[in-house]
């Protein structure tokens, strides 16, 4: 699959995911006409799948004087803004949110990026002097095949010093919280997209709180489920056997990581 301009394409590779398996099963939700795929159907499945993210640093610098109104995490929009705020980020352009923003929705426009206003909480002041704060926007592009549909998609992010010193580093605030599986001051941090919120694109935004002067590596991966429809077997079938029908099969997968460093 060619990488879109700016983007490489992430190495995708069967695997198993028990968590998902085991939560399938205990909501209800396992199909009975769904097969576990083989790992050769796997393959084949993942066949023309692509994954793309930003080959360059998706990370910059953030000044708590940029940020607006300085203030805790508690200090973010209350949550019925924040979930507003992701169901418009998807939409398009839409109106800013009430409540402190980092400099990102100036940074976009900079850029000529009309996009939405994006509510984070603006870093504190009066951290500055122990912490340097960094703005991670990372979108994923997503491409899947007519006959196959992706179902389930974790993205994960992992934050490490350069050197180990001073406090550790962790998630100041991320966004959109409806799809997060992590909490403010982790690390890692993850996303768990599914349903209408897969599109062929999802973006994931955090702010890393790291030591003073310490440079910063951030590795991104994913896990993800696929289904599609199994061909019945070609010529090699065994004479005098019926050729089953296509059946949906179900196939996990995770792909290679891609290493962020910043200052790049």
């Amino acid at each position: 699959m060619t990488a879109r301009s700016g983007e490489i394409v992430l190495a995708l590779e069967p695997t198993t995911i028990a968590e998902w398996d085991v939560r399938d099963i205990v909501c209800g939700k396992e199909s009975a006409g769904l097969a576990l795929a083989t790992r050769e159907e796997a393959e084949q499945l993942l066949d023309r799948v692509a994954l793309g993210v930003p080959r360059l640093s998706p990370v910059r610098s953030l000044a708590p004087e940029c940020g607006g109104a300085a203030g805790p995490p508690e200090a973010a929009p209350a949550a019925p803004a924040r979930a507003a705020a992701a169901s418009t980020a998807a939409a398009g352009p839409a109106d800013p949110v009430a409540g402190p923003v980092t400099a990102l929705g100036a940074g976009r426009a900079e850029r000529g990026d009309a996009g939405p206003v994006v509510p984070l909480s603006a870093p504190p002041a009066a951290q500055s002097g122990r912490y340097d704060f960094h703005l991670m926007e990372l979108p994923v592009s997503i491409s899947v095949p007519a006959g196959r549909t992706l179902t389930r998609l974790r993205l994960g992010l992992r934050a490490e010093p350069a050197r180990h010193e001073g406090a550790p580093v962790v998630a100041f605030d991320l966004f959109p919280e409806l799809e997060t599986a992590s909490q403010r001051l982790a690390n890692p941090v993850a996303w768990d997209v599914a349903g209408d919120a897969l599109g062929d694109t999802f973006t994931a935004y955090v702010i890393w709180r790291a030591p003073r002067d310490v440079p910063l590596r951030v590795s991104a991966s994913m896990l993800g489920e696929l289904l599609g429809d199994g061909d019945p077997p070609g010529d090699d079938a065994e004479p005098g056997v019926p050729r089953p029908a296509s059946r949906l099969r179900k196939a996990q997968f995770r792909s290679a990581s891609q290493l962020y460093e910043f200052p790049s």
